[in-house]
């Protein structure tokens, strides 16, 4: 997308800033110069690093499913404002290990802006708990290039939040899962999608880095429930290796008709691989930790689908 095309613009939480690191490399370990102090440094590269945290919004959860997994299908669906997209991991044999590069602009300040370029997704995490919004943090490595921008910032959009008040889980052998919402204490999802870093610095790429592969992906997901008094289900299903599938999602407001701004979370296929029992508000909880497995209906270990107003990600 050109220079001009800002139509959006989202508030972050916490105090982090970017990270613009150079790499300099002194004479100090020459021989010949007649003493043993440096005289001299040279630029041998530049490294972006930028960590974000956001209320979770339909806007944001859409956003990282295409940026975060790399695959996304987008489509209007009956209304006439709200659009679905479907995320999914994106295939290394057809992206070449690559995923969706995209452009940040900052505004710190009336005064203060600045243009990231070429950043990807490290990794990310949505988490939800308690009566909170859901929750939002990602790392993104782009190619060391940054700039002071000059562009019109938009006003700030108003974002169109996620809630655990709006969340419900169902977990259980496929075409059998049980909803147990009233139970659920929080739940997290990890994507990493272990970046080639130190790769991306080759013959011809100059002082940035010229590309950022993805190496061998990994998903985590895991949550709590309070326990129940003769409850031993997840116990049960861990000591026989039982294969479950869980489905977790999550409603917010209205778009229009039968649409809401929504985001659902599938896993086909999982396993327990630790069941451990604590104590959280004077109740016991069962805090369920999964392995997650390749499913070939969807290509994938798990798919992400966001129903919002945006009507596409990726140009």
């Amino acid at each position: 997308m050109g220079d001009v095309d800002l139509t959006l613009a989202y508030p972050f939480k916490g105090p982090d800033i970017l990270e613009h690191t150079p790499e300099i490399i002194p004479d100090v370990d020459d021989i010949g110069k007649g003493h043993e102090w440096p005289t001299r440094q040279e630029l041998e590269r530049w490294d972006t690093k930028l960590k974000r945290s956001f209320d979770l919004t339909s806007f944001m959860a859409g956003w990282i499913g295409a940026f975060g997994l790399g695959a996304v299908n987008s489509a209007l669906v009956s209304t006439s404002l709200a659009y679905e997209h479907t995320c999914k991991f994106s295939d290394p044999a057809v992206d070449n290990h690559q995923l969706p590069i995209a452009t940040v602009v900052e505004r710190l300040s009336s005064g203060i802006k600045r243009k990231v370029r070429d950043l990807v997704v490290s990794d990310f995490t949505i988490e939800g708990s308690g009566k909170n919004r859901l929750s939002l943090e990602m790392n993104l490595v782009g190619s060391g290039f940054k700039e002071v921008s000059t562009l019109t910032m938009p006003t700030l959009t108003a974002g169109k939040f996620l809630r655990m008040s709006g969340t419900t889980l169902q977990v259980g052998i496929a075409g059998s899962e049980v909803d147990v919402s009233s139970r659920l204490k929080k739940w997290t999802l990890k994507v990493s999608n272990n970046l080639f870093e130190e790769d991306g610095y080759y013959p011809g790429s100059g002082l940035y880095r010229g590309r950022c592969l993805y190496g061998k992906r990994k998903v985590d997901f895991n949550f709590a429930l309070e326990l129940e008094e003769s409850d031993d289900v997840g116990l049960d299903h861990l000591e026989s290796g039982q294969e479950l599938k869980a489905i977790l999602s999550t409603t917010g407001d209205l778009i229009e008709d039968t649409s809401y701004h929504q985001l659902i979370l599938t896993i086909p296929k999982l396993k327990y691989s630790l069941v451990p029992i604590g104590i959280e508000d004077q109740k016991q909880v069962y805090s369920l930790e999964c392995n997650v497995f390749y499913d070939s209906g969807i290509s994938g270990p798990i798919e992400l689908k966001v129903t919002n107003t945006q009507a596409s990600y990726l140009a």
